[in-house]
C-alpha cells in the first residue's frame, strides 16, 4: 500500500506537470521501496507464535537462561 501511494503521488505530479513534486517523490523512492520489501518478512517473524513464545520464555527466565549474559549488579 505504501508503494502504491508513492506511485500514485508520482503519477499525479507527472500528469499535472509539477516538476518540484516529481523530483521530491523520485528522491524519496528508497523509503517506500524499502518498507514494502522488508515489512512483510519482519511482520511474519514478529507475529509468528513460535517466535513470540520463545522470546517470551527468554525474557521471563532471563536470570537462568544460558543464552543471556548475566551482568553483575542486576
Amino acid at each position: 500500500m505504501i508503494k502504491s501511494i508513492h506511485q500514485s503521488i508520482w503519477f499525479i505530479a507527472l500528469i499535472i506537470a509539477y516538476k518540484e513534486l516529481q523530483t521530491a517523490v523520485i528522491g524519496l523512492y528508497l523509503i517506500p521501496n524499502t518498507l514494502s520489501a522488508f515489512a512483510e518478512p519482519v511482520l511474519l517473524l514478529v507475529t509468528s507464535k513460535k517466535l513470540r513464545d520463545e522470546v517470551n520464555r527468554a525474557v521471563n527466565k532471563r536470570e537462568t537462561c544460558e543464552n543471556f549474559i548475566h551482568i553483575e549488579g542486576e
